[in-house]
């Protein structure tokens, strides 16, 4: 069964400021205009200090990936989980990719499924593949197939890459009642998400 790790989780609310990431900074800098990257880092900064979960995590990614700035693992997890704890739901999966692989955090299955199923049920596919294929292969507390079925559907029913091959290999692994449990647990799963559509 593949990985498949988006270099860039987002989600719709945090597009404005990637593309000020990815296409103005690039553009200043080839222009030799420092003060203005500086300016946007310094506006960056003071919305996340200030709050701000979609700068927060903005500046997470600066971190994380060395955009402009300094690398730095730490302050990147750090301002991921400022941005994760309001529940903005491409921070939690972040959070979660680093809990799951042992990135700047103590590697932990339970904190990776945490973080991700705040990111899932706020209906983010990649959440939900990533939380699926965790209770499929996870050694700690050991495989879940309902679970992994239940939250690989969902990611497949979004069309998710790889989704429906990885819940076949969790149907695989149930028998009927198994089966009939992973299928009422996914119902509940997408009430839930109707749910916190209606009251986010």
């Amino acid at each position: 069964m593949k990985r498949n790790i988006p270099g860039f989780p987002g989600s719709v609310r945090c597009l404005p400021i990637f593309f000020c990431i990815l296409l103005l900074v690039p553009q200043a800098l080839e222009c030799g205009q420092d003060r203005i990257i500086d300016e946007f880092h310094r506006e960056v900064r003071l919305l996340a200090e200030a709050g701000d979960a979609e700068a927060q995590y903005s500046l997470a990614m600066m971190y994380d990936l060395g955009n402009n700035l300094s690398r730095d693992e730490e302050k990147a997890v750090y301002w991921l989980r400022k941005a994760a704890e309001q529940d903005l739901a491409a921070a939690c999966h972040a959070l979660g990719i680093k809990y799951e692989f042992g990135s700047a955090v103590g590697q932990s299955s339970i904190e990776a499924a945490y973080w991700y199923r705040r990111a899932a049920v706020q209906d983010l596919p990649m959440a939900q593949f990533h939380l699926g294929l965790l209770h499929l292969e996870s050694s700690d507390p050991g495989p879940d197939p309902v679970q992994a079925y239940a939250w690989l559907t969902l990611a497949a029913e979004h069309g998710y890459p790889e989704a429906l091959a990885n819940r076949d290999a969790a149907a695989r692994l149930l028998d009927a009642a198994g089966r009939a449990r992973a299928e009422e647990l996914g119902e509940l799963l997408r009430r839930e998400i109707r749910q916190r559509r209606k009251n986010p």
